[in-house]
């Protein structure tokens, strides 16, 4: 019987120092006091990913549930190669910058550690579950770039300070007296706070049966704001599991839990740690501004997939910004302008001056040069010394904002060309560009419809059967112009490959439009359309090394 004893006590001993040999463990404060730390867990060095994840329990700004909600998650992030962090936060007794500052300063300190953790910077996550949910997206809607998390993954989060719409203590232990302000209600109920191309995809995980945290103004609500901004993200409502799940085997969905988490992890793309920087600055066109899921299908998200993970590019677009200091809406005034500096990239492409021709912004017109040219004087003042691409303005077309064609043509064109050649800068002609295809109105009819006068857009009996996926020679040599003429052919060659992946009756619609009113089809922003000004821009900017 000892003997047996004996045997089992050695296996046990055995298994935990295997276990605890998985994995590296530390801990760091993160104030002076030592009331907030984070345990340190970082995988063993051959399966160490770069990725790592700060988690923060919840407890309802109250209490922190470190177990369930935070060190139970040690093994599955380790296993998978993800360094971890469990932050222990100091609770906010009314003073809401004591958690939120935590949380910064430990994504700051991992990243500030990268290179000694063995972490990727621009791979730095947040976790949190309840109101630790509501503090990590917090720091994902609220934090500088600096201490902004890279993704987000949110169990059962509290997302509202409206107490009527979300679990009231953890209002009143955050907000304190502050929950009587409506500006303070406002400003972090995160759901209202999403920006578009600054906050980070997020995974979202609930269940439908939640009493605690109301999953649809909470849960739902941020992920329907995310969609409503562009921003990927996903979101698992289980069908039972109450509130606080957590890491419990108990759970009914515990195992599907898991895959979806790690799922979702696999499929996430991240910039490699020597990525070179490239930061789009601009205006709507390059924000996504009316797009459809502009961070999955704008200029932006298009070329970081071209580029590869050896880019890490970032969209700093501002909606409606001009060059001129003194314009109705300065991009240097814009928030995106500071987190361009804080980015320090390697690479600029700035696509500005379309607002500036707006009437109320004429007046001033003559300050432009000196503008521009104070812009790109900062950003190559930075350590990083980048080297910057002045993207000239797209064609305007009549518009209610008064946008003129003859103003950038005449005016704006020129003098960001004259910049350009004065202080060496690379130029992308985009007006040019899109005055070619918009050219293609005046090409006979005839050719328009494909050359044999029957069929539009190269529709063929293929086509009318439905094939999908699929484009066959006689479509192909239709969409690229070949046999045609010259002129259609420069007109049609280089769209159709990007604007035409596929021939079947779903972009039927798109291309009658495309074929018979050019100008707008090509250069209206249209929902999911790859026909989207923001392709095209996407197309002509690929001339970064």
């Amino acid at each position: 019987m000892t003997k047996n004893l004996s045997l089992i006590l050695i296996a046990l001993l055995c298994s935990l120092q295997t276990h605890s040999s998985a994995y590296r463990q530390f801990r760091r404060n993160i104030s002076p006091d030592g009331k907030a730390n984070i345990l340190v867990c970082l995988p063993e060095s051959g399966k160490a990913t770069g990725r790592a994840v700060v988690i923060c329990p919840g407890g309802g700004y109250e209490w922190l549930a470190m177990e369930n909600e935070g060190t139970n998650w040690i093994p599955f992030f380790t296993e998978r190669g993800i360094a971890c962090m469990i932050l222990t936060y100091r609770m906010p007794h009314g003073d809401l910058s004591i958690p939120v500052g935590d949380a910064g300063k430990a994504v700051s300190m991992v990243r500030d550690s990268a290179a000694v953790w063995g972490i990727n910077p621009y791979d730095v996550g947040i976790m949190g579950s309840s109101a630790g949910g509501h503090l990590a997206s917090t720091l994902a809607t609220h934090a500088p770039l600096r201490s902004r998390p890279d993704f987000q993954i949110l169990f059962y989060p509290v997302i509202s300070m409206d107490a009527d719409r979300t679990h009231a203590g953890s209002v009143t232990n955050f907000l304190g007296e502050k929950r009587h302000d409506r500006r303070y209600v406002e400003m972090y109920s995160n759901e209202l706070q999403v920006r578009r191309n600054a906050t980070p995809p997020a995974l979202i995980l609930l269940s439908t049966d939640d009493t605690l945290v109301p999953p649809v103004t909470n849960g739902v609500a941020y992920y329907s704001a995310l969609r409503d901004a562009g921003i990927p993200a996903a979101m698992y409502a289980y069908a039972e599991g109450e509130h606080g799940f957590g890491s419990q085997t108990s759970f009914i969905y515990h195992e599907q839990l898991l895959q979806d988490i790690a799922s979702w992890l696999d499929n996430l793309k991240t910039p490699r740690r020597d990525a070179v920087r490239v930061a789009c600055i601009g205006t709507g066109i390059t924000a996504g501004q009316g797009l459809d899921m502009s961070g999955t299908y704008g200029y932006t998200a298009r070329l970081k997939r071209i580029l590869g993970d050896g880019y890490n590019v970032r969209n700093f677009g501002a909606a409606g910004s001009t060059m001129l200091s003194e314009g109705d809406r300065a991009y240097i005034n814009e928030p995106e302008w500071s987190e361009v500096m804080d980015f320090r990239p390697d690479i600029v492409v700035m696509e500005l001056g379309t607002n500036d021709s707006k009437p109320a912004n004429r007046g001033r017109i003559a300050a432009l040069e000196t503008d521009l040219r104070r812009m790109t004087a900062s950003l190559k003042a930075l350590d990083t010394k980048p080297e910057i691409c002045l993207a000239l303005p797209m064609k305007a077309w009549d518009n209610s904002e008064g946008i003129s064609d003859s103003v950038i043509t005449e005016t704006i064109i020129p003098l960001m060309r004259r910049v350009a050649k004065k202080d060496g800068l690379r130029v992308t002609d985009l007006h040019s560009r899109q005055t070619a295809y918009a050219g293609r109105r005046n090409t006979p009819r005839q050719e328009r419809r494909g050359g044999d006068g029957r069929h539009r857009c190269g529709r063929d009996k293929e086509d009318e059967r439905g094939r999908k996926g699929t484009v066959s020679p006689t479509v192909r040599a239709r969409l690229t112009g070949r046999g045609k003429t010259p002129a259609l052919r420069k007109r049609l060659s280089g769209v159709a490959e990007e604007a035409f992946p596929a021939c079947g009756r779903a972009s039927l619609r798109l291309r009658k439009r495309l074929f018979r009113k050019p100008e707008k089809a090509l250069w209206e922003v249209r929902k999911g359309s790859s026909a989207s000004q923001e392709s095209l821009y996407h197309k002509t900017i690929t001339i970064i090394p």
